[in-house]
């Protein structure tokens, strides 16, 4: 066993005596300005949710598996109507398109 952690060694470390701190009242008193928590400031749009979904919890913005997206535009997988860079319509996905 290390010497540090004989009971010699702990006699030694408290054998002092700690003195008692005065209380707030005792305190010199000191002219300064009186600090003030930051300014809160708005930040913008929609504040975030409390709790954020884990990835195997329902209700965020998960797709289903074995779902995936048809553009209504050129009727390829993979992307939607907004996203789509084609020039092209296509006549199929046209009818596919509610409106």
């Amino acid at each position: 066993m290390d010497r540090c952690y004989s009971r010699r060694m702990y006699e030694l470390c408290y054998e002092n005596a700690i003195s008692a701190i005065n209380g707030p009242e005792m305190w010199p008193k000191v002219e300064f300005e009186q600090i003030l928590p930051p300014y809160y400031k708005k930040g913008l749009g929609r504040p975030k949710k409390l709790k954020i979904m884990d990835f195997d919890e329902h209700g965020g913005r998960m797709r289903k598996p074995g779902v995936s997206y048809r553009c209504t535009k050129c009727n390829k997988i993979g992307h939607n109507k907004r996203k789509c860079k084609s020039t092209v319509q296509d006549p199929q996905a046209a009818k596919r398109q509610v409106t």
